[in-house]
């Protein structure tokens, strides 16, 4: 028998192979060179359109609709900024030719009516300095100027920057704007997809594709805005940990493998109606920021078109049906209008806050928001009792706290902080608290919280230890809801 060496084994299977039949066409290498480039810069440029196409509606929803973020506000001023380090290597090179990027950062684009376009920074200039802190070069030089603007944006004062524009060094001075406080960001997928983490917003380049117009696109944006604005990451987080107290407490007495099964059926509870309220309240963020909404709902159409899977959803799907999702839309349309027509908040409405445990400040109040701090010795509160309480496997311990109206009128809802202490003033951990139903003045409401050993992150053992009595209750209201309508938030 014949043994062929690996090697020569490949050159015989490719001469074996089908070749093509026609003569392959001669191009000059630096005539392909030359087209390389200008493609490069043309994909360079389409890049940076996608960028700066969605930097400026999510600019325009985060800072007209930040009443609707609730605390979860920062300030911006309007400016993307970037170095030659912050491109890809396979279009550094079109990003000096096509923008004359270098070494310090320099502004790639502005939101039309930002704060840094009113003081006059334009598109080209580089940054020398911030506020006096010369602006530094190099690889790292973009990440350390986001870091310092970070720190210097938190109080919100007005900002001096030295630029270069050409051979001019100017000083501007921009003053920045509220905004809430999540980053919009360009993602490099080519799949239809938009989504959020809870601190950021993410469209995929292909979704960008996807819209036809800036309603559309302002659509998918507020609705991941609006995820974020209603906590729904937090609150995924909160059901995954308590279906994954099943997961270990069977492994811990069966010593089965549940591969986390709870923990992701609970994750995903409610996935659908996280969606629907995302949509509502993202409807009402477009509104707040004055962007054109009658037509919006039309966008479930054309993604039922484009995804026929997605026209009737099961009890298993994560999202609503497209043909729900597009006739809850119309109707949230209808809401919106008839309180334009009455003159009433573009506010989404709220069920009882002891239901909506992740509704938004900013729109959890109803009614006439009072001036009046909120003063913490109008709900005095205290530890009336505490017992073991088992649940299913898990054994927790309930908490009964009181409340106190103290003040002059009576009470319809309220919530806030409950921080636990023992007598020494020691922090034994905190719990948010809220309580639905009429407490006339004088009265005291009673409110039970179960600790469980994983999910609450204080001294779950010393409070165990305590006698009720000997466990202190500082209470810090967030907003209170009187019963005649009027309502009072925490500054």
């Amino acid at each position: 028998m014949i043994r062929m060496l690996p090697g020569l084994a490949v050159v015989a299977l490719l001469a074996s192979c089908a070749t093509p039949v026609t003569q392959r066409v001669k191009v000059d290498d630096a005539a392909a060179e030359r087209e390389a480039r200008l493609q490069s810069e043309l994909a360079f440029e389409s890049l940076v359109n996608d960028h700066a196409r969605l930097y400026r509606i999510g600019h325009l929803l985060r800072t007209r609709a930040h009443p609707l973020c609730g605390d979860r506000t920062r300030h911006i001023i309007g400016a993307f900024f970037i170095t030659r380090h912050g491109v890809g290597k396979d279009l550094q090179e079109a990003a000096v030719t096509r923008y004359g990027l270098g070494d310090r950062p320099k502004v790639l684009f502005l939101a039309p009516g930002s704060t840094a376009e009113a003081a006059g920074l334009k598109a080209g200039d580089g940054f020398l300095a911030v506020n006096g802190w010369p602006v530094p070069a190099g690889a790292d030089a973009q990440k350390k100027l986001l870091e310092k603007l970070d720190e210097i944006l938190k109080d919100g004062a007005p900002i001096a920057f030295e630029i270069e524009r050409g051979a001019e060094r100017l000083t501007l001075t921009v003053v920045p704007e509220r905004a809430c406080a999540y980053n919009v960001a360009l993602s490099p997928l080519d799949a239809l997809n938009a989504f959020a983490d809870g601190k950021n917003v993410f469209v995929t380049r292909g979704m960008l594709r996807f819209v036809q117009n800036d309603t559309e696109l302002a659509l998918v944006v507020a609705h991941e805005l609006a995820h974020n604005a209603m906590r729904h990451m937090d609150a995924l987080t909160q059901n995954y940990m308590l279906g994954s107290i099943l997961d270990i407490l069977i492994a811990a007495r069966t010593g089965a493998n549940t591969q986390g099964v709870f923990g992701k059926l609970a994750a995903g509870s409610y996935s659908q109606e996280f969606e629907a309220e995302a949509d509502y309240v993202g409807l009402y963020i477009m509104a707040v920021s004055g962007m054109e909404i009658q037509s919006a709902p039309l966008f479930w159409r054309r993604m039922a078109a484009a995804n026929p899977g997605s026209i009737r959803a099961g009890y298993m799907s994560s999202h609503p049906a497209t043909s729900y999702r597009m006739l809850a839309l119309e109707e949230t349309v209808k809401e919106i209008e008839r309180k334009r027509t009455a003159g009433a908040p573009l506010q989404p409405e709220m069920k009882s806050r002891t239901q909506v445990a992740s509704a938004p400040a900013g729109a959890a109040a109803a009614g006439p928001v009072t001036a009046a701090p909120l003063a913490g010795e109008m709900l005095p509160a205290q530890v009336l009792a505490k017992e073991a309480k088992k649940t299913l496997l898990v054994t927790g311990l309930a908490l009964r706290l009181g409340f106190r109206n103290n003040a002059e009128k009576p009470l319809a809802r309220f919530n806030g902080i409950a921080k636990l202490a023992d007598e020494a003033g020691a922090d034994l951990g905190t719990l948010r608290i809220r309580h639905e139903g009429a407490l006339r003045p004088g009265e005291t409401a009673q409110v039970e919280q179960t600790l469980y050993p994983l999910l609450f992150s204080g001294n779950l053992d010393r409070l165990r230890e305590l006698p009720a009595e000997k466990i202190r209750v500082r209470f810090e209201p967030e907003s209170i809801e009187f019963s005649d309508g009027t309502s009072a938030q925490s500054r």
